[in-house]
């Protein structure tokens, strides 16, 4: 069981993703419905406009800097087995895959959509084994990733 400290850390990622996801509501003129987080979900979230499911998601909050990511780490993880099954539900649905990214430590919102409405990928990501965090909780483990290159990405406007 994670003790308080980390419980707030998991909480504190918790509020950022829903701060993304506000903001991405408004400026999208959307409704965001968000999967369980207390339980592992295939994706996050779905996108709904005039009460009709038009997209869904899987959203990440990171502490880094867009400077940081375009020139020392280049690409942002997402889980390899999630990204395939999301790409299947893509073309089971007809509904678009995006990934929404926060970064923290400059306060940007980006998004990638990885697939169209039919469920053909739009972009190329690299599958790669990497050591990665369990969870919020700690620990590592190798798992398999789909990187996103930092070039697939669009910023998202925010009001300041």
């Amino acid at each position: 069981m994670p003790d308080l400290q980390d419980h707030k850390l998991w909480e504190n990622y918790l509020e950022y993703e829903r701060k993304m996801l506000g903001i991405i509501a408004g400026h999208w003129n959307i409704k965001i419905c968000e999967t369980p987080k207390d339980r592992k979900s295939i994706c996050d979230g779905f996108i709904i406009r005039n009460n009709e499911v038009v997209a869904f998601f899987e959203s990440k909050a990171r502490e880094m800097s867009e400077d940081k990511l375009k020139n020392k780490f280049h690409t942002l993880m997402v889980d390899l087995d999630k990204m395939k099954s999301c790409i299947k539900i893509s073309r089971l649905l007809k509904i678009p895959f995006l990934c929404f990214f926060y970064l923290i430590d400059d306060d940007k919102i980006f998004y990638c959509k990885i697939t169209d409405r039919e469920g053909n990928k739009l972009i190329e990501y690299e599958e790669k084994r990497k050591r990665a965090r369990i969870n919020l909780f700690g620990g590592t483990r190798e798992k398999d990733k789909a990187l996103i290159h930092w070039a697939d990405l669009i910023k998202i406007k925010q009001e300041k």
